[in-house]
């Protein structure tokens, strides 16, 4: 396990700014994920730490040691890529094998930790195959091993899960949870996916074009955006958002401009508990088992509300929204939040 540093990291290609200026601390052991649209950064981000891009400005540390001019493989990280990028014409033993001979280590050490690392994730009657003989789910968790077998300080994942099914994606999740667990090793995970980085993570940073715009525990980002780009980004569906202008009946801190509210707290009804947001009517009904997702245009704002079980509502139905005064989030010109109390 290390701690990992990106210190003032910035990274251009030629006129290009792709990071202006990253500072990110993660702690030695901790799980974190990288998320953001894509273009955001995050990959560059990670390669930049793997050493297979180097930095325009800016340093980076693993355990304290200044590793930017320092070559990938003596950095102590294994990456896992997207592509799985495993040598067809290998067997997984041999795929497992080939980071270890080039390390030169001795045959009795990497048949140890071959078995090992095999034993651990479920790969040890594949061992004789090739990868054209794998699913999705065991290229990559052979490609996990591979990784593993290294005993790397850093373990960086670049969207693993991106080219597997729906399915197996909740499965190989899990077990990379597992994972993280048993090994405890500091983790920097890639992906544009929230339900990955929520479920996985011990901290998740959001990347905005490259800038970090929140850095925190899962449960705390999504309960205390910092700005409206965060509240945005991490929830499904997304935050729901209205001119200042158009509520009535609640107090607006001052500066706003935009007030927030999540799909979860939206009613469809009136009463004189809830803040009235307007009417609308249903321009999609989208009922997804134990919820539904009822899309609402209200004046020039598009609205989801998210309702428990079958759905009611029908395509052009004229229905009030509001919700709760305490579900509001209020955000200034800037898009940064500001306090309710202000």
């Amino acid at each position: 396990m290390a701690s990992v540093e990106f210190r003032n990291v910035n990274k251009a290609f030629g006129t290009n700014i792709i990071v202006p200026g990253l500072n990110l601390k993660i702690a030695s052991g901790e799980f974190v994920a990288l998320v953001g649209p894509s273009g955001c950064g995050k990959s560059t981000c990670l390669r930049m730490l793997a050493g297979l891009e180097q930095p325009t400005g800016g340093r980076i540390f693993i355990d304290d040691r200044d590793v930017t001019e320092i070559s990938p493989k003596n950095r102590g990280v294994s990456m896992v890529f997207q592509s799985y990028a495993l040598y067809p014409h290998m067997t997984v033993h041999d795929n497992l094998a080939f980071p270890l001979k080039m390390a030169k280590l001795g045959a009795s050490e990497i048949t140890e930790r071959i078995n090992e690392v095999a034993a651990m994730l479920d790969l040890s009657e594949l061992l004789l195959r090739k990868p054209a003989q794998l699913s999705g789910g065991q290229k990559q968790r052979v490609a996990m091993g591979r990784a593993l077998v290294r005993k790397p300080q850093v373990l960086l994942f670049d969207e693993p899960l991106s080219n597997l099914d729906a399915q197996l994606r909740v499965r190989v999740r899990s077990e990379i949870a597992a994972l993280h667990e048993r090994i405890k090793s500091t983790i920097v995970y890639v992906t544009h996916d929230q339900v990955e980085a929520m479920t996985l993570a011990d901290r998740i940073a959001i990347l905005n074009k490259g800038s970090l715009e929140q850095a925190g525990p899962p449960l705390e980002v999504y309960g205390l955006p910092r700005t409206r780009f965060v509240a945005s980004f991490i929830g499904t569906p997304p935050m729901n958002f209205v001119k200042a202008s158009t509520l009535h009946g609640v107090k607006i801190p001052s500066g706003t401009t935009t007030v927030g509210f999540r799909p979860e707290a939206t009613e469809l009804a009136s009463s004189g508990e809830l803040i009235r947001i307007g009417s609308g009517k249903v321009s999609l009904v989208e009922p997804l088992g134990s919820t539904t997702h009822i899309h609402l245009r209200v004046g020039d704002d598009s609205i989801i509300a998210e309702s428990r079980g079958t759905p009611a509502q029908r395509l052009g139905d004229e229905l009030a929204v509001s919700t709760q005064a305490s579900s509001l989030f209020f955000f200034d010109a800037n898009g940064n939040r500001v306090d309710a109390g202000a």
